[in-house]
């Protein structure tokens, strides 16, 4: 009943998933009922994530990829301002949470070359055939979580909050350490936000075996903003981000920095326009120990981070922000830890799992009578 109820409501709505199972069922479901289910099953799945099984050898690929993104849940707001019935309400009263996604995989490496890079991302049509032996290799084994921030007493009683970002890279950290094979290449692939670069510069000490990857499409992003500085055709804005892209996956992005700055002052921009420019040159200036990209293209590097992105998606936008929406904190974690365990490779298992931690809470004395017969009697 508990996996009937909780494959229905990790896609719908908790009504929805109510009326669904019934009409399988043939029977009637509260929308308590279902909710109830769910946060007692999404707690057994916190924890069963928090400790995952180490997966078989044989089957994980080359590289270890660690990404990490932050996405906003709508909660609700326990104290939501009451206005009078003459007074129009907020739009949209409530407020949001970040809950980190978290996420760890193995893929294969797959040179490329930077002019390959950009005709992919402009879906240019390059007029050769693409070769079989060259596509793109799946990832592998990919473990995802989402973290909320977590409440902890010390041992005098002194309440403290740990930050999602930090139970987030903590549970990486966890992965790593079960499955980094010794030499192996781990590459962290995140967007520019610096507060996960520092959660894991503070944990890890990049290297030429442990390597920071910038997700190109965000510094591609902050290109096509800049070109809208001095472009104002929509071709000429292509032609401009197409050119400093390729010299950005060429290595060149502190050339492409000094240029920016340079076509600054030569178009004498002032105000807001000069501000967004220099807001462009120091986040590709801060992030260029990231944008090694030329080095990372040759060496079969990952530099996007579709999984992560696929991630916040599937996870948490496609279930968590639909129209009205509106969750508690424990309501969200519960469902969020479900739906990662409900996306993973690893969904029977958490059931069989939880399944064997039920029966020991309900029969806590059953192996009294574990080689109990019952006596035949005969007439």
């Amino acid at each position: 009943m508990q996996e009937f109820s909780q494959v229905f409501c990790v896609d719908q709505a908790y009504g929805e998933a109510a009326a669904n199972l019934g009409l399988v069922l043939n029977d009637q479901f509260s929308v308590d009922t279902m909710e109830t289910i769910n946060q007692q099953m999404g707690r057994s799945a916190g924890e069963f994530l928090a400790d995952l099984p180490e997966p078989d050898p044989g089957s994980e690929a080359r590289l270890l990829v660690a990404s990490a993104d932050c996405k906003g849940v709508p909660l609700i707001r326990q104290d939501v301002e009451k206005v009078p019935a003459f007074e129009t309400a907020k739009k949209n009263p409530g407020n949001r949470k970040m809950a980190t996604v978290a996420s760890v995989y193995t893929v294969d490496p797959h040179v490329r070359t930077p002019e390959e890079i950009t005709a992919a991302l402009f879906r240019e049509d390059t007029g050769v055939e693409p070769d079989p032996e060259r596509t793109r290799p799946e990832p592998q084994k990919e473990n995802t979580t989402a973290h909320f921030p977590i409440a902890t007493e010390d041992q005098s009683g002194t309440a403290s909050i740990i930050s999602g970002i930090l139970v987030g890279v903590t549970w990486i950290i966890s992965q790593i350490a079960l499955r980094r094979r010794v030499g192996q290449v781990l590459i962290v692939l995140m967007d520019g936000q610096e507060s996960l670069w520092n959660a894991f510069a503070a944990i890890l000490t990049f290297s030429q075996k442990t390597v920071p990857v910038l997700d190109i499409l965000h510094a591609l992003a902050y290109v096509w903003k800049a070109a809208g500085l001095f472009c104002e055709a929509r071709g000429e804005r292509i032609a401009f981000t197409r050119c400093r892209l390729l010299r950005i996956l060429n290595g060149e992005v502190l050339s492409v920095v000094r240029g920016l700055r340079q076509m600054g002052t030569i178009h004498k921009l002032q105000g807001e326009d000069l501000k967004t420019l220099n807001t462009i040159c120091g986040y590709l200036q801060h992030n260029a120990s990231r944008m090694r990209y030329d080095e990372y293209l040759r060496r079969g590097y990952p530099i996007a981070s579709g999984v992560i992105e696929g991630a916040c998606r599937h996870i948490v936008k496609d279930r968590m922000e639909r129209s009205g929406m509106r969750w508690t904190l424990e309501g969200a974690r519960s469902m969020l830890n479900l739906r990662a365990a409900h996306q993973s490779d690893h969904w029977r298992t958490f059931l069989n799992d939880h399944i064997a931690k039920e029966t020991i809470k309900a029969h806590p004395h059953r192996s009294l009578i574990q080689h109990y017969k019952p006596m035949i009697i005969t007439c």
